[in-house]
């Protein structure tokens, strides 16, 4: 019956710094949750949109154990029954930075894969841009991560406090350059119609000030993130070099495709509609899920 269907569902949720539980399924928690991948969702940034209800935890469950086993999960029903909604549920829970890709009948493997692109600049800065916004995100988390609040007793000495007004005015200086980086070159968050005139308008990323934002969070932030952010910077400096050839504004790249960055990245995938994808599609995700 259905009020059988209801009460046998687990009744438990627990949230802790390290796991998620739903009924016996268990996953672990990443720490990246501010990260942003290119045409998806940070996870914090799907935790906010939803209630979470007793009925959903079956569902849940059975997500989580197929995730936790490493199996690829199947979700089937009716249009709006909420399949989407459970998955960016769950990522959210587990600090998973989601990518959403809406298959049809005429997706080829080339959008999932990659393919030889005309070279964009504007890709290019938008890259090198979130990036940096990512790395702005871990340096912030560590720094707080490594201030130790001072014992209760303590609150009032002048080394505590000094401690603390250092920490803030570390994370204060990062996010105050960030802003002014991010609003002068209009940096294209969700690619909408606003954001693209404002890039236009800006005229593209300013590379030095780029380089000189992550020069900055190096110096600010825990040591074990230099040898990440000297890689942005090389990145940054070589798009500089490619930046001032006018030869290359002719020329063809490879771009990855959203299941190669997803696999590279360790990010979780949904594809919607998956039983519309063609025959050929097909073929290519069943070699490698299976």
């Amino acid at each position: 019956s259905s009020s059988k269907a209801v009460f046998s569902t687990p009744s438990s949720l627990h949230v802790s710094p390290m796991h998620v539980q739903v009924g016996m399924a268990v996953l672990s928690r990443s720490q990246d949750c501010f990260a942003i991948p290119q045409g998806g969702y940070a996870s914090d940034e799907l935790l906010k949109h939803y209630s979470f209800l007793p009925q959903q935890f079956g569902a849940l469950e059975n997500i989580a154990m197929g995730l936790d086993m490493g199996w690829m999960v199947n979700l089937i029903g009716s249009t709006a029954s909420g399949k989407t909604t459970l998955v960016r549920m769950l990522a959210s829970l587990c600090g998973k930075p989601l990518l959403e890709f809406a298959m049809n009948s005429s997706i080829d493997t080339l959008e999932l894969l990659g393919g030889y692109e005309q070279l964009d600049f504007q890709k290019h800065e938008n890259d090198l841009m979130h990036r940096a916004q990512n790395t702005m995100n871990k340096a912030i988390a560590n720094i707080f991560a490594n201030h130790t609040p001072p014992a209760r007793k303590d609150c009032s000495s002048s080394s505590s406090s000094s401690s603390f007004s250092a920490t803030v005015a570390s994370v204060h200086r990062i996010s105050g350059l960030w802003s002014a980086l991010s609003k002068r070159n209009g940096f294209l968050k969700k690619n909408t119609q606003q954001e693209e005139e404002h890039y236009k308008a800006s005229g593209g990323v300013d590379i030095d000030a780029l380089k000189h934002f992550c020069e900055v969070v190096k110096v600010l932030a825990d040591s074990h993130l230099s040898d990440e952010i000297d890689v942005l910077i090389a990145d940054v400096d070589k798009f500089a070099q490619l930046a001032s050839k006018k030869k290359a504004e002719g020329a063809f790249e490879w771009r990855e495709g959203m299941l190669v960055n997803a696999l590279k990245e360790g990010h979780w995938l949904l594809i919607d509609n998956v039983n519309f994808c063609s025959p050929a599609v097909l073929d290519r995700l069943n070699g490698l899920l299976e």
